[in-house]
């Protein structure tokens, strides 16, 4: 449990390595003890990690080895978490329907028992997916109601990312005034955080939605790069600054 929460927190901080060797050394730890619910619990936290990064091949290898595992030691709990990352993948491997139901499924299921537990994270996962399947309100609907969720949860990390996430679809639909504001949140709120590695997703996001206001998320970005080049080896980042990583004249790829 210590080794995984020390993976989220050092993605989310920007130190993508020291993630990296923390999740590693929660899933052998938990392999080599041959507990089965500590093998779930340490591929819990690796596929909540893979979906954070945006990993979807990670995500859906580690999600279906704790579906399988699940069903095999009869893990309930673990088994829907399982079903809910497995639809998310379906969806955004084009299976929209299978994977809507798969997903869905899987919160219900979580529901019924009454857990509250990551439903934050859930909710935008959700989101994402009623977007892929064309259901644009309902997808507005979902991320609020998501950021409520976090927001009563005190999960500061994740409505950055949420707020994020609903500044881009706002623009999208021709708000701009809540893409501003939303994407403004997620900066201070990221940026409060420590949360480095959401924080240059939201920056990147402003500077791409509004080139001409975003002199300091430029300047930031830099700032960030010149503590954390690493950060920006990362396929998300690796085109987000100009070749002058300064960040004060250049824009994002």
């Amino acid at each position: 449990c210590g080794h995984g929460q020390a993976a989220l927190a050092n993605w989310l901080l920007g130190h993508p390595d020291e993630s990296e060797m923390h999740i590693h050394s929660a899933v052998e730890l938990a392999r080599n003890s041959d507990h089965k619910p500590s093998v779930a619990h340490a591929l819990d936290y690796d596929v909540m990690l893979s979906y954070m990064m945006g990993d979807k091949d990670r995500t859906r290898r580690i999600a279906t080895e704790l579906y399988e595992l699940s069903s095999e030691q009869k893990f309930p709990d673990y088994l829907d978490r399982a079903r809910t990352f497995l639809g998310w993948c379906l969806v955004h491997e084009g299976e929209v329907s299978a994977g809507m139901k798969e997903l869905e499924s899987g919160l219900a299921a979580q529901r019924r028992v009454g857990t509250q537990e990551d439903f934050e994270v859930f909710g935008g996962m959700h989101a994402e997916c009623l977007l892929q399947a064309g259901l644009v309100q309902e997808a507005a609907a979902e991320y609020q109601q998501a950021l409520s969720q976090a927001s009563e949860h005190s999960m500061f990390y994740w409505q950055g990312e949420l707020s994020r996430r609903i500044g881009t679809l706002a623009h999208q639909q021709g708000d701009p005034d809540l893409s501003r504001s939303s994407l403004l949140q997620a900066i201070s709120l990221n940026e409060s955080q420590g949360a480095n590695n959401l924080l240059v997703r939201a920056l990147r996001d402003f500077i791409q939605l509004f080139p001409d206001e975003a002199d300091a998320c430029r300047k930031m970005l830099g700032d960030i790069y010149t503590e954390n080049p690493r950060l920006f080896e990362l396929p998300d980042f690796r085109d987000i600054l100009s070749p002058a990583p300064t960040g004060t004249s250049g824009t994002d790829a």
